[in-house]
């Protein structure tokens, strides 16, 4: 079997093509934006009208989390004639007889003592009462600030409009903030999310080529290490076997039990590696592999592999802010104080590391298959 006869291998590297085009891509696009930044400066643009160039609110885009609460307003309360009376800066006399001639609106009176309760402020006494709130209660305005997505209504593909699309792309980009600070901090980004992405195309790589092989080489399932114990109720095998009908079916479901098996064991990316390398006894070791690194050879081995991906799970699940004993465990780990910052070398050196040890995982399985296949061509001769 040769290396790109084997699906996983070959969605791996597709998927990792993929992503080499796309950090290209950005990263001739971060250079040529910087570059028209330092070229127009903000203050020799003229402001854009945000309106003109945004859809319409209806075309707006967000969650409960991009709401800000940025202030609470009272809107009117229930008040005693004296409360209304300093409020309003009037003779409490005043306030009674006006209260007793039904100009103050509404009123709320209080049964055990006859007390008569005024709204306030005034400009809510003509309202409907369903409109106010309980007595002792208050009605309030929030403010709030809402962070929306919507799209530009910007052609690009409009030849035409250059000139417009330009200014308005460099008018936003200025916005950001100081045009070199903004363009490291979207290269770090650039690198941490193709990082990340990575290393998921890489552990899915694993889980796939477990699968494949499951079903290659079915027997595995029955003699292989971890199963020599393993028991099978009737039901559940008359079940599995489509009530004893189709042994495909059976070992179809015996596959998938397998793999379900694999996956809600919830092994980790080096246990992966050591079942493959137990189960189906590749001869060379998937993390003795090597690579070149700005013209000088380099080996692989485990613990590469560890800190990739404790560095992964640091940026996913500490926001790339580990503990203080990180950086000592890892000091050639890029850091910005305590924060790990994925540079261009680290990036580079940490997907050569994945790819090499995929693509000894690769090479394992096609001897693996080789193997098989003349130890089947050996067992036809000799019945011949």
């Amino acid at each position: 079997m040769e290396f790109n006869d084997f699906k996983p291998y070959l969605v791996y590297r597709n998927n990792i093509e993929d992503l080499n085009r796309f950090e290209s891509l950005t990263e001739i696009a971060y250079g040529l934006s910087e570059q028209l930044l330092f070229k127009y400066p903000k203050d020799n643009l003229s402001p854009i009208n945000f309106k003109e160039i945004t859809s319409k609110d209806s075309d707006l885009s967000f969650t409960e989390s991009d709401i800000k609460i940025i202030g609470v307003d009272e809107v009117c309360r229930w008040v005693t004639a004296e409360e209304y009376s300093e409020l309003t800066n009037s003779d409490i006399e005043l306030i009674k007889r006006d209260l007793e001639q039904g100009k103050l609106g509404h009123i709320k009176n209080v049964e055990d003592t006859g007390e008569k309760w005024i709204i306030w402020p005034a400009e809510y006494q003509d309202r409907q009462l369903d409109e106010l709130p309980e007595l002792g209660k208050k009605k309030f305005k929030m403010k709030a600030q809402i962070e929306a997505k919507t799209e530009l209504g910007l052609d690009t593909s409009d030849v035409d409009s250059f000139e417009e699309v330009q200014h308005s792309f460099l008018y936003l980009a200025h916005s950001l903030g100081d045009k070199e600070e903004v363009n490291k901090r979207a290269r770090e980004m650039l690198n941490k999310s193709c990082f990340i992405q990575h290393w998921t195309a890489f552990e899915s790589f694993l889980k796939e080529s477990i699968r494949e092989l499951f079903k290659l080489y079915p027997e595995k399932i029955l003699l292989g290490k971890s199963n020599k114990n393993a028991t099978i109720k009737y039901d559940e095998l008359f079940e599995l076997s489509n009530q004893f009908q189709s042994m495909d079916s059976l070992l179809n479901s015996l596959v998938e039990k397998e793999i379900e098996k694999q996956q809600s064991e919830g092994k980790s990316v080096h246990g992966l590696i050591n079942f493959l390398k137990t189960e189906f006894r590749f001869e060379k070791n998937p993390y003795d592999s090597s690579y070149v690194y700005k013209s000088k050879r380099n080996k692989t081995d485990y613990n590469d592999l560890i800190e990739i991906k404790d560095v992964r799970n640091a940026l996913v699940h500490d926001s790339g802010c580990p503990n203080v004993n990180f950086f000592e465990k890892y000091p050639n780990v890029p850091r910005k104080e305590n924060h790990i910052v994925i540079d261009e070398d680290y990036y580079l050196k940490s997907r050569l590391i994945l790819d090499s040890i995929a693509y000894s995982i690769v090479k394992s399985i096609s001897e693996l298959a080789s193997t098989k296949s003349n130890e089947k061509l050996v067992t036809s001769d000799v019945a011949n």
